[in-house]
């Protein structure tokens, strides 16, 4: 069994993760910032196309306005990620992401309310391992990592929170 410290600590970790993921959200969200870190590496390229997997299930479902918007968010993370590294494509890109997250969590907290707000955290967390990156290994790794995490949390939600009535 988990004993309460070991609980406690954990959740205080997460939270602190929260925190800062909240924080470094809120500076970035009005400049480039680019990172000496970030370059062009192929399996970032590859994470970014990832981001498609979430209009698979957009598409069974006939919601295009979640497959047009699933398509706008994988083009202008792959343009940040990939092709315009440290340009203006950085901020295009956050916004666009603040937009879809919105608007995925607006889908599926009908059906899934808890769950869709709990996943903050490890959306967080994974952004902010992310963003913590300090070498060019690092980044490309931390960074994949959190668009396969998407690649699997975005149809996740999709799935079994806004088309769960569907049963796609």
């Amino acid at each position: 069994t988990l004993r309460p410290e070991i609980f406690l600590a954990m959740l205080l970790r997460s939270v602190d993760e929260l925190r800062h993921g909240l924080c470094t959200l809120s500076r970035k969200l009005f400049e480039v910032d680019p990172q000496s870190h970030e370059h062009q590496n192929t399996l970032v390229g590859v994470s970014c196309l990832a981001l498609l997997t979430a209009a698979l299930p957009a598409y069974y479902a006939n919601d295009m306005a979640m497959v047009l918007a699933t398509l706008l968010m994988t083009f202008t993370s792959l343009c940040a990620d990939y092709l315009f590294i440290g340009t203006v494509w950085n901020l295009i890109d956050r916004w666009c992401g603040i937009a879809y997250a919105l608007y995925m969590y607006a889908l599926a907290w009908p059906n899934l309310p808890l769950l869709s707000t709990l996943n903050a955290l490890p959306l967080l967390g994974f952004l902010s391992f992310s963003r913590k990156s300090k070498t060019r290994e690092e980044w490309s790794f931390r960074h994949s990592l959190w668009h396969f995490f998407l690649a699997v949390d975005m149809p996740f939600f999709l799935v079994f929170g806004a088309y769960a009535d569907l049963g796609i």
